[in-house]
């Protein structure tokens, strides 16, 4: 009887007072204050490479099939001539600018690993970073989702939720670094994945909501803060990256690399597991590239990089938070890029 009114009693959900309520956020808000303080130059700058890269300028380029125009367009006599003269739109004009509105999904892997990597403390610097320079954009919409910490993925911010510190303290206060991830098995979803599918249906809900308008344009992202480690899932991942793309969704994986461990910031959760884990002894954690994967060629085993078999075919391996602006921005113009010349 003694046993079972214990399990009883742990059993039972401890309910928040209002002093342990005010307390919490106090902390939270200092802990947002001292990694915003942290990050203030390099989310400044990051901003001001976004901006270059996120708002919409003047169309310059000549584009179109008209039947009147400034240019002709090369590609197109050939058919022109083929069709006896009759396909004639072979004209090309500067059109309109689009007016561009991005709907950017962050997400965090609150793993253990991350602690163990010694990268929790450089993914709630990168969250903060992307949050204040996204802030200060005004482009659209930013949610942030949770993964990898055991339980399934989750959004701690809403899309359509608008940003401010006070939300910005409550988001960061969510993240632990101590969950661990199931052990996969045939037929389980991996922690990867499951962002993934979840990331793919809170985007497609915010589409629909968002409808649609003439000149518009809505690009989405998705920014994932990790430090990589997609292990067993490698297939499943491939192919939800394929169906963003055909989505027109962009996933960019932000892979916190940190090989040699540093010593973490001390209001990291998590930070002196991670530091005992990882630092304390004088072990350096293993960096991503060093992971080799097992592969078959011609029925013979081969072992490669990891790296080289990776999922995610857009990445940005950081091992200096003072580089994510310039890394960031030049991933996302070549993206853009590439899809203006798709569209040509």
């Amino acid at each position: 009887e003694e046993k079972g009114d214990e399990m009883e009693e742990e059993g039972e959900e401890h309910v928040e007072t209002p002093e342990e309520a005010q307390r919490r956020q106090i902390a939270s808000e200092k802990r947002w204050e001292k990694v915003g303080d942290r990050v203030s130059d390099a989310s400044r700058q990051l901003c001001e490479q976004l901006r270059l890269v996120l708002e919409p300028t003047l169309a310059t380029k000549l584009r179109g099939d008209f039947k009147s125009g400034k240019r002709i367009n090369l590609k197109r006599i050939v058919p022109f001539i083929a069709s006896q003269y009759k396909r004639d739109k072979i004209w090309m004009r500067r059109t309109a600018p689009v007016k561009r509105t991005y709907q950017v999904l962050i997400a965090v892997d609150d793993s253990l690993s991350m602690t163990n990597m010694g990268a929790a403390p450089h993914a709630l610097d990168a969250l903060a970073m992307l949050w204040k320079a996204l802030q200060q954009l005004e482009v659209g919409e930013v949610g942030v989702m949770q993964f990898g910490g055991g339980t399934p993925a989750s959004l701690v911010h809403p899309l359509d939720s608008p940003l401010s510190d006070a939300s910005g303290a409550e988001t960061l206060a969510r993240f632990t670094f101590r969950g661990k991830a199931p052990v996969g098995s045939s037929g389980s979803i991996g922690p990867f994945q499951g962002m993934m599918e979840e990331a793919l249906r809170s985007l497609g809900a915010a589409r629909e909501r968002s409808g649609w308008q003439a000149g518009t344009e809505i690009l989405q992202l998705l920014l994932i803060v990790s430090d990589g480690r997609i292990l067993g899932e490698q297939k499943q991942v491939e192919r939800l990256v394929r169906e963003s793309g055909a989505k027109g969704i962009l996933p960019v994986l932000i892979l916190l690399d940190y090989a040699q461990q540093q010593p973490p910031a001390p209001d990291a959760p998590g930070a002196a597991a991670g530091a005992a884990a990882a630092g304390a002894k004088g072990v350096p954690a293993h960096s991503i590239l060093d992971i080799k994967s097992l592969t078959y060629e011609d029925g013979k085993p081969k072992l490669k990089c990891f790296i080289d078999t990776f999922p995610l075919p857009y990445y940005i391996l950081l091992r200096d938070m003072a580089a994510l602006p310039s890394f960031l921005a030049d991933a996302l113009k070549q993206w853009f890029e590439l899809v203006a010349a798709q569209g040509s």
